[in-house]
C-alpha cells in the first residue's frame, strides 16, 4: 500500500495525513513520493490512498469509498483527527469528507485541508473534448443523474448560460456549495474542518476549465468551450457562496484560515520543491493564525471587492515554469 511512515515517536504525537487521488487510481501510486516528503518533512504519518476506480462511480459512491477505506486503515481508523490533501478529483472528495465527518468518519475530525487542481465550483469543458462538451450540453446529459454512472466527471460541468439556482440539484460541486444534499455542514462550522484550507490553483491547467474554478470561480454567460474571460468570470468574492458565505469560505477568511496558492505547472504536475516550499510549511504552521515557519508569503488581488488575497510562494522559484 503507498505509504510513508515516520519514526513510531511522531506518529503517535503528530497528525497523519491522507492524500486522495484524481480520477485515475493509479494516480495514487504517482503520489507515493509527495507522501515520502511529506513525511521526512513534517515527522509524521503520510499516505497515498486508493479508494479506487471513479470513472463510472458518482460522487457519493467515492466518498463512502474513501471513508471505508480511511475507517478500516491502522492508522487513520485509530485518531481522533487527520489532515486531507486532494488531488483534482480528490480534492472534491476530501471536501465532501471535510463537510460531513460525522456521517463519513464518526469520531474523527478534519484538522487541515489541501485542495490541488480540483474543480471546486464545476467545469464548463470535457477535458480536451469541445465537440464532446457541444453533444453533451445540448443533449443535457450533464444534469442527468444516471450519465454521471457512465462518466463521473460530467457530474462537474454546468452551461455557464444557466443560472447558478439551476446547478444545485445534479452539477456535484454545487451540491456541495448550497448544501442541496442533506447532512453536510459548512468548511466552518461545528462539523467542518479545525483548522486551515488552502485551495491550489495551476497557471497552465487545460483539464480544470476554467482553471479558476480551483479558488471557486465560476464562468457566466461565456461560450460552453471553457474560456474564461474576466469579463465573463465570477471570483469568489463575486460569488453567491461569498456574498451568503454558504460554506463558510468567508468566515475562514476573516479568521485567517483560508489560504491560496498557485503553481506555475499543468494539471497536477505540481514538483517537489513545491511539496517542499508550500505544502510542508502550511502544515507545520500554526492553526488559525497565518503562520507558516519559512513560507514567503504574498498578496494578490483577487476580483473587484477584496482587496487581496494571500498567494503563497517559494521566494526563490518565482520564474519556474
Amino acid at each position: 500500500m503507498p505509504s510513508a511512515e515516520a519514526p513510531s515517536s511522531a506518529v503517535n504525537s503528530a497528525v497523519p495525513i491522507a492524500i486522495l487521488h484524481g480520477v485515475w487510481p493509479a494516480n495514487a501510486e504517482d503520489l507515493v513520493p509527495e507522501a515520502r516528503m511529506l513525511a521526512r518533512k513534517l515527522g509524521t504519518y503520510v499516505e497515498s490512498i486508493d479508494y479506487g476506480y471513479t470513472v463510472t462511480l458518482p460522487l457519493d459512491k467515492q466518498v463512502q469509498n474513501a471513508c471505508a477505506k480511511l475507517q478500516a486503515h491502522r492508522v487513520f481508523g485509530k485518531e481522533k483527527m487527520i489532515d486531507l490533501i486532494g488531488h483534482s478529483n480528490g480534492g472534491i472528495v476530501a471536501r465532501a469528507i471535510a463537510q460531513n465527518t460525522e456521517r463519513c468518519l464518526p469520531g474523527i475530525r478534519v484538522r487541515h485541508y489541501i485542495a490541488i487542481g480540483s474543480p471546486q465550483n464545476g467545469v464548463t469543458l470535457v477535458p480536451d473534448a469541445p465537440m464532446l462538451s457541444r453533444f453533451v450540453f445540448f443533449t443535457g446529459l450533464h444534469r442527468m443523474r444516471w450519465f454521471h454512472h457512465v462518466a463521473s466527471t460530467s457530474a462537474y460541468m454546468y452551461d455557464s448560460r444557466e443560472p447558478a439556482d439551476d446547478l444545485s440539484k445534479n452539477n456535484a460541486p454545487s451540491m456541495l456549495n448550497t448544501l442541496n444534499c442533506g447532512g453536510f455542514n459548512t468548511l466552518s462550522g461545528d462539523g467542518g474542518i479545525l483548522g486551515n484550507v488552502l485551495l491550489v490553483m495551476f497557471d497552465q491547467d487545460e483539464v480544470i476549465r476554467p482553471k479558476e474554478s480551483s479558488w471557486f470561480a465560476r464562468v457566466v454567460g461565456d461560450s460552453v468551450l471553457g474560456e474564461c474571460s474576466p469579463e465573463h468570470r465570477l471570483d469568489l468574492c463575486d460569488t453567491e457562496i461569498w456574498r451568503a458565505d454558504t460554506i463558510g469560505l468567508r468566515e475562514l477568511w476573516d479568521q485567517d484560515r483560508l489560504f491560496f496558492s498557485r503553481s506555475p505547472q499543468q494539471h497536477d504536475k505540481l514538483q517537489e520543491w513545491e511539496v517542499e516550499s508550500v505544502l510542508a510549511p502550511f502544515f507545520a504552521g500554526k492553526s488559525g493564525s497565518g503562520e507558516f515557519e519559512g513560507l514567503h508569503v504574498e498578496y494578490e488581488r483577487i476580483g473587484r471587492d477584496m482587496d487581496v488575497r494571500i498567494k503563497l510562494l517559494h521566494p526563490n522559484r518565482r520564474e519556474v515554469v
